[in-house]
């Protein structure tokens, strides 16, 4: 499998598998149990380094109202 070879080869690579993430998801359901696995892995890759992280405005607002408490109790 092409996936297999990218995740031993170069999986830091992301703009490789960029053009292909679509497809691969749609491929997924048609490979056997261990090209499953490999896609599934280099998806979870991709997705950690390229999508953003969705609690991070949570985070950052509570971060935030957080420092106003401090702020006015002091």
């Amino acid at each position: 499998s092409a996936v297999a070879a990218w995740l031993r080869v170069c999986p830091d690579h992301f703009d490789i598998l960029h053009p292909y993430f679509r497809r691969i998801c749609y491929v997924l359901m048609d490979t056997d149990e261990w090209g499953q696995i490999d896609i599934l892995t280099a998806l979870l890759r991709y997705s950690r380094a390229m999508f953003a992280d969705p609690d991070a405005q949570v985070k950052a607002g509570r971060e935030e109202w957080n420092d106003q408490q401090e702020d006015a109790d002091s």
